[in-house]
């Protein structure tokens, strides 16, 4: 907030706001209850394949967020929470469906709020209780929300940039915590690079046909869908379950731990657990051969 402050301050010395942005901060009203006239609905087929995508998109960025937070929290972090993810993941579509009844802007997991939460160590849940009711008090105060759309794109970029950073490097993490093997490897690299040419190339998938501009028509959206689509492509022909009949003498114990390296290795198990299966089924084969 101090550097918001502050930028500010020297954007407006420098003659960085834009005189417009300071008569709409003038003309606004200090108290305000919101109004809900704006309010109607109407369904359009052609948006359905769009509004899936950036479901997808953005249930996969809340599942980001959510492992950013428990990688936060959590010293010892090694694999995300399923349970957590869950959780987060419908109060996020919950949080959005209600704002959409409501005609306000499509709402999810900020992954710019964590990255201040990292940088300032503050995560508990009960600044989010705190920041719900600024929320509600702003809501009712029309000259601070036009204060905070007076902040030049200057000091907004900046800000942008510190808690992007921030996100940027816990994604890095993430990705990286577990083990990547070349299928991996493939969908990671190539979403992304895709991703990247969207912005490189912009001219090309111009020209490409409506139908497919409708799933390249973003970054966003040509990344997602790349990564999804290659993940299932790469998990075929990798089994889910496999068998082994253990006897108690050596020899089987030898094949189970060969089993359960090369097996874990297609699944994407970490290292430490395949020790542990292996190390458990050491102990039972032990007890049973005593």
């Amino acid at each position: 907030m101090l550097g918001l402050l502050l930028g500010c301050i020297v954007a407006l010395g420098l003659g960085f706001v834009h005189p417009e942005a300071l008569r709409a901060v003038r003309e606004a009203p200090v108290v305000g209850v919101p109004g809900l006239g704006h309010i109607a609905y109407v369904f359009q087929w052609t948006l359905v394949v769009p509004f899936m995508i950036a479901a997808l998109a953005a249930g996969l960025r809340t599942v980001g967020v959510i492992t950013t937070c428990q990688r936060i929290n959590d010293a010892s972090w090694k694999r995300p929470n399923q349970r957590s993810i869950a959780g987060g993941v419908l109060a996020d579509g919950l949080g959005c469906a209600i704002g959409g009844a409501l005609g306000v802007m499509g709402m999810a997991a900020s992954p710019s709020a964590v990255g201040i939460s990292q940088a300032t160590g503050a995560t508990s849940r009960y600044v989010a209780f705190a920041i719900a009711g600024w929320f509600v008090l702003i809501a009712a105060m029309p000259k601070l929300a036009a204060c905070f759309l007076a902040l030049p794109d200057s000091v907004v970029g900046a800000a942008l940039m510190f808690t992007g950073s921030m996100m940027l490097v816990s994604g890095i993490q993430i990705v990286a915590a577990g083990p990547l093997d070349t299928r991996k490897t493939m969908v990671v690299g190539v979403s992304l690079l895709l991703g990247l040419s969207h912005e490189t190339f912009p001219t090309f998938y111009q020209t490409l046909p409506y139908g497919l501009r409708v799933v390249t028509g973003s970054m966003l959206s040509l990344a997602t869908i790349s990564s999804v689509a290659l993940n299932l492509l790469f998990r075929l022909g990798i089994r889910k379950t496999s068998t082994i009949t253990i006897e108690t003498d050596q020899d089987s114990l030898t094949r189970f731990e060969s089993l359960v390296h090369q097996e874990g290795k297609s699944w994407g198990v970490a290292s430490e657990i395949l020790e542990e299966a292996s190390a458990t089924a050491a102990r039972i084969s032990a007890s049973l051969a005593s």
